[in-house]
């Protein structure tokens, strides 16, 4: 079998190739692109690897098909690239190394490799008691093996999916932090509801969850579809965002009346997830924790007109020369006002475009 390598000319076209994964040179930890430095299992050249893949770690084995050799970078894109577990001595200890497998020391990943070097996958999958027959595995160490293999094995499981049903890659982290090795089945059975928690794209979750039976008026997408909305908005800065508006934009998106938003909003609030509150006479929406920080930090701020300031009595023009004269600049009288009022309040906003002296300004408090 042959592989492209460095030193492989154009044109070469659809070359099978298989071999082992050196070095992870780049993976994209959405869509899987990577770029893997590969050793063939028989001629043993190098080569840079291009393609896609749900998951990928040092001293696996990897095969595909070529499509080209770019001779100036010396990369080689592929299609159909797989991966499967390293079946040598140094490939698993690589493979180990890389912490594809959490909690195994140096000390005993050259021993397991010693011990198992063609069959440890197997020993863990069918007689995982010959691990106890390793020097420094006790029966502690020996479930911390394998719940470390039953993790990896779950992970990816919900990686391949997710790069099959063409979702991001990333969900995965999400997903494992909440649910472990339920997550696959919790993003089966409660799609919208997952959705929501991790603030994922509808339309993702959306398609997913109705190829998969979920109804169009099913009380989860609609709730998910509202919150959506609202998040979207919040996304933008809104704090809150007026109620027809919300609805407006709900009904273009879930195709469905008023009155069937008007009761998913009713849910929301008996379940205490949004508050309707007036902004200059009009309701608006928000989440209830956005809306409890805003009311925290409106009472914060309210609390400052009785506060005095820090600084007692001060001679401005005396700190202010003073200033000027520590950080060799010469301040606007805008400036100097600024300053005034900020030693003199318990509270200052500054605010300016652009190159208007924000940072002098702030340069100048801090000194003084």
């Amino acid at each position: 079998m042959e592989i492209a390598s460095v030193n492989l000319q154009p044109p070469a076209t659809r070359l099978t190739f298989d071999g082992n994964v050196e070095r992870v040179s780049y993976f994209n930890p959405e869509n899987g692109q990577c770029l893997l430095e590969v050793k063939d299992s028989i001629s043993e050249e190098l080569s840079f690897i291009s393609g896609k893949l749900p998951l990928v770690y040092p001293g696996m084995n990897v095969s595909g098909t070529i499509l080209t050799v770019d001779s100036e970078n010396h990369i080689c894109p592929t299609k159909n690239l797989a991966v499967t577990l390293p079946n040598s001595k140094r490939c698993l200890k690589k493979f180990l190394r890389a912490e594809a497998l959490q909690g195994i020391g140096p000390k005993l990943i050259k021993v397991l490799a010693e011990t198992f070097p063609h069959n440890f996958f197997s020993v863990l999958e069918d007689s995982p008691n010959e691990l106890l027959h390793v020097p420094g595995i006790a029966k502690k160490k020996q479930n911390q093996i394998l719940e470390a293999w039953h993790n990896f094995q779950s992970k990816n499981e919900l990686l391949s999916f997710l790069f099959t049903e063409q979702l991001p890659l990333n969900w995965s982290s999400l997903l494992w932090l909440s649910y472990g090795r339920n997550s696959l089945k919790q993003l089966f059975q409660s799609p919208y509801e997952v959705g929501i928690e991790h603030h994922l794209p509808f339309e993702l979750i959306d398609n997913f969850a109705l190829q998969r039976g979920f109804s169009l008026d099913s009380i989860e997408r609609l709730r998910f579809g509202f919150k959506h909305v609202l998040w979207s908005f919040y996304k933008q800065g809104h704090c809150a965002y007026p109620e027809d508006k919300v609805f407006e934009e709900a009904q273009r998106l879930l195709e469905i009346s008023r009155d069937r938003l008007e009761e998913i909003l009713e849910i929301e609030i008996l379940d205490d997830q949004i508050i309707v509150d007036q902004i200059r006479g009009v309701n608006c929406l928000y989440f209830k924790d956005i809306w409890t920080l805003e009311k925290d930090v409106a009472r914060k701020l309210l609390g400052f007109q009785f506060k005095e300031p820090s600084w007692g009595w001060f001679n401005s023009d005396k700190v202010l020369n003073w200033a000027q004269n520590i950080l060799n600049i010469r301040l606007a009288p805008l400036q100097q006002q600024a300053i005034e009022t900020a030693l003199t309040s318990s509270l200052t906003v500054i605010t300016g475009g652009p190159g208007t002296g924000k940072t002098t300004l702030v340069r100048s408090l801090v000194t003084i």
